[in-house]
């Protein structure tokens, strides 16, 4: 078995490079620039074309690697999996995930929706942003995006559209956020994990991953569950949800990708391998997980602003820090990124996601 993986940058990538040289599974790794905390971890690693930036490039980069190294399996991480499944339209690649056409529809935070909808799940009610609408009820986001970028939560004024990616409006349930990550294969559910944040971006981003109860995992479970049968899903998906304070489950969004619900899945012998190759169910019950990094330059001024660092140093000495013997690393890594970004006036999130965005129906486009 020889494992391609995609998209290194994430912390989640990391893990599962971990798991794959527990296992002595042959991989290699691979994006558009190689992050230091991949030292070490795997023999090769290969640099590809930004697909969102030159895609003709970035497909006679990734088609000369797969002829090179013949993996069994394509493993993309991040937002650069739909170019990964454009591609596989018209060239066989081994890619672990579904048909261009099911992520665009899950990508898309209005089809998805409609489709969640349509196979009788809750939803809030969701439509192109008119114009006229009253917005300090509304939350307002464009119809492609991702990590809390550009939602704007009962804002005082009505955002500016965009032609090219719409705004989109949805109605605000007052509740409790969670989020699920899954492993599918044809359809049915190979290792899920539920969790829940109180420390999280102003956009919404977690850097907190804490395992939810039994009863909301289990009704969380059976929603991914739903939406991977009637997709026939094959893959790695992610969903946010929330609590309404009526207790039901309310689906918000989609990200058919790697989430870092996928932390929550590592455990001392890297059960995970077995959902992923051998395609075996597996249930992992972990302890709650944080980025350590994120943690001190984001939680510690969060907990001051909240008076609450005494709950923050409680929920680190609870969880464990998924960079453990990288953090060094992970630092070095940080402030590359930052300074890249300053230089191109861009926020970190940002410069870590323009290279490899989708903002559009790659089907269309």
């Amino acid at each position: 078995m020889k494992v391609l993986l995609c998209g290194a940058r994430s912390p989640v990538a990391m893990d599962l490079a971990r798991a794959f040289k527990f296992h002595e599974i042959e991989f290699r790794a691979a994006d558009t620039f190689k992050p230091l905390v991949f030292d070490g971890l795997c023999e090769k690693f290969h640099i590809y074309d930004a697909p969102a930036l030159n895609y003709e490039k970035f497909c006679a980069d990734i088609l000369a690697i797969n002829s090179e190294f013949k993996p069994d399996i394509i493993i993309a991480m991040n937002e650069e999996v739909f170019h990964f499944a454009k591609l596989a339209k018209s060239h066989n690649i081994p890619l672990f995930a579904p048909d261009l056409s099911i992520l665009m529809m899950l990508h898309s935070k209005l089809r998805f929706i409609e489709f969640a909808k349509s196979i009788g799940l809750n939803v809030p009610k969701t439509w192109i942003m008119r114009g006229d609408e009253s917005p300090n009820e509304l939350v307002f986001k464009n119809e492609f995006s991702r990590f809390g970028e550009n939602v704007f939560i009962r804002p005082k004024s009505l955002p500016k559209q965009n032609s090219q990616n719409p705004i989109i409006a949805q109605e605000y349930i007052k509740g409790i956020d969670i989020s699920f990550y899954a492993i599918a294969k044809n359809g049915a559910i190979c290792a899920f994990s539920s969790y829940s944040s109180d420390w999280r971006t102003k956009g919404g981003a977690s850097f907190y991953f804490a395992p939810c109860d039994e009863k909301t995992n289990a009704k969380a479970l059976a929603i991914a569950a739903k939406i991977v049968q009637k997709s026939n899903y094959t893959g790695q998906i992610s969903c946010d949800l929330r609590i309404a304070n009526d207790g039901n489950l309310y689906l918000i969004e989609c990200n058919p990708r790697a989430s870092s619900g996928l932390h929550l899945l590592i455990d001392d012998d890297f059960e995970i391998i077995k959902a992923i190759i051998e395609n075996k169910k597996i249930t992992i019950k972990s302890s709650a997980k944080y980025i350590g990094l994120a943690m001190m330059f984001l939680g510690i001024p969060l907990a001051i602003k909240r008076g609450k660092i005494k709950k923050l140093l409680e929920d680190i000495q609870n969880a464990k820090n998924v960079y453990e013997k990288r953090n060094i690393l992970a630092l070095l890594d940080m402030i590359r990124h930052s300074l890249h970004a300053i230089i191109k006036q861009q926020s970190l999130s940002q410069f870590l996601t323009h290279d490899i965005e989708c903002n559009f129906d790659l089907e269309t486009n």
